[in-house]
């Protein structure tokens, strides 16, 4: 008994202090001063090179059941609710993966979500299936083309 409650106090106190040092290297220490550190430790790791994701940029509209596609350096986002009221939008915006600048595409005809998208060659969108019009929405029937080249 006393050994089992032994295990779990060091279990306890183990993750505390996993916890604290989470709080102080992601609070209080810049990832340029991890950085410094890791190119002692292992040159050929930064710090924030051992992260697994990094924001690099924010959306124009918050989105969510949205379809994505991307073709050479842009990455499309289609469509989706972009409230907590479960609207849908028409809005098409698409990211420059090298400048990082978002830009403004031809809008969907109808608002959609959870279209299923397909890029054909490195010129052609398809949207098949997902819900027209803000929840609950009708299943779609339709399938719909957009031409990069002619943003339409």
């Amino acid at each position: 008994m006393m050994r089992k409650r032994l295990v779990v106090l060091s279990a306890m106190l183990l993750m505390a202090i996993t916890a604290a040092g989470a709080f102080v290297v992601g609070r209080r220490w810049p990832i340029s001063r991890l950085d410094v550190l890791m190119a002692r430790l292992r040159p050929e790791r930064t710090a924030a090179a051992l992260l697994p994701w990094q924001v690099t940029d924010t959306v124009p509209i918050t989105r969510y059941e949205n379809a994505t596609a991307r073709i050479g350096n842009e990455l499309f986002v289609i469509g989706g609710f972009h409230n907590a009221a479960i609207q849908a939008t028409t809005q098409v915006d698409v990211l420059d993966l090298v400048t990082h600048r978002w830009r403004r595409a031809a809008d969907l005809p109808v608002p959609m979500t959870h279209a299923n998208a397909v890029v054909v060659g490195d010129s052609v969108i398809w949207l098949v299936g997902g819900f027209s019009g803000d929840h609950p929405g009708p299943a779609e029937a339709t399938t719909l083309r957009y031409r990069v080249a002619a943003d339409r």
